[in-house]
């Protein structure tokens, strides 16, 4: 017997084409796969103008300004909530988008009643302020699921990043990310090993947690391949450049293999971050440390800066 047909509402800050990343390929895939098995999907999304659109019959996109572009302007009003960036205005950027999901998802359920599940991102716990007001029985929530799904949440991320988590405001946003694992109904993670950490992070390897672990859904693309030009290896990395996706050991062991004398190109392709303790770009640490390589022709480095309009070599 095929099961009914549910409202589902997604709370996500990436959704294609908007925006990019690991989260937002994951709800390209998602909401196709529940509009095709035949539920109602609503998916919202912080952006630059507040719009509801239909992309096809059961998938709605719902885009929310947020207000933090509104700091500037002039309040109407002393009342801190009457101004026009509110709550941006006495919040910092995560807790305040938090609270501005809260509020969308709050209009929609007054106009249209609650949806029979919601999913939300861990990722800076913008399901925060929704599952306190459920906790405190609000209507239309109290019996709404509340589904958290664990990406990796940002104080994981952190600590490989070799960040300082008593940092303000991440420090607080890793709180909150914390408090949404723990309040959530039910929580799914696409991987053991992620499902693992999480638990052993929150609990402090002390306790168990119900998580569900449900592989990512992908549909493939069918590409064409093509018999590569010329007779140079090259090793080809796809991401951004970040400490915790493995680009330092794997530069530091291609290094060994030039030093040995193999011979092979690596490019590297991907957006830069910041690195920390070093108190430069990953790219930038990459490129200092192995100028050698670079002008032997032994490597390129190809990246782009975070929030960056041009690439550099």
């Amino acid at each position: 017997m095929k099961p009914a047909p549910m409202k589902i509402w997604f709370l996500t800050t990436e959704f294609p084409p908007f925006y990019g990343g690991g989260i937002g390929t994951y709800m390209s895939h998602a909401v196709q796969m529940f509009a095709a098995a035949g539920h109602e999907v609503t998916v919202f999304v912080p952006g630059e103008e507040n719009i509801e659109q239909r992309q096809s019959a059961r998938i709605r996109l719902i885009r929310f300004r947020p207000g933090h572009d509104d700091l500037g302007k002039a309040a109407g009003s002393p009342e801190p909530d009457a101004h026009p960036a509110f709550p941006f205005n006495v919040m910092s950027y995560w807790p305040a988008m938090s609270y501005r999901f809260a509020i969308e998802v709050g209009k929609l359920i007054a106009r249209e009643g609650p949806p029979d599940l919601i999913e939300v991102q861990d990722y800076s716990g913008i399901g925060y302020y929704l599952l306190q007001q459920k906790l405190l029985g609000q209507a239309g929530l109290s019996e709404t699921l509340i589904l958290v799904h664990l990406h990796t949440p940002g104080f994981e991320i952190l600590a490989l990043d070799r960040f300082p988590d008593y940092r303000l405001p991440e420090y607080w946003v890793g709180r909150m990310e914390r408090f949404s694992i723990l309040a959530a109904d039910g929580r799914i993670c696409p991987s053991r090993f992620l499902r693992g950490k999480v638990v052993e992070t929150i609990t402090g390897g002390r306790g168990e947690l119900d998580v569900d672990v449900i592989p990512l859904p992908f549909k493939p693309l069918e590409v064409q391949a093509t018999e590569p030009e010329g007779d140079t290896k090259t090793i080809v990395y796809v991401g951004r450049l970040e400490p915790r996706k493995g680009v330092l050991p794997l530069v530091a062991c291609c290094d060994s293999l030039w030093r040995e004398g193999e011979d092979f190109k690596l490019l590297m392709v991907g957006g830069d971050t910041d690195y920390y303790t070093r108190g430069v770009t990953v790219g930038e640490y990459l490129r200092r440390r192995y100028e050698a390589r670079r002008g032997q022709g032994g490597y390129r480095l190809v990246c782009r800066r975070s929030g960056g309009n041009g690439w550099q070599q």
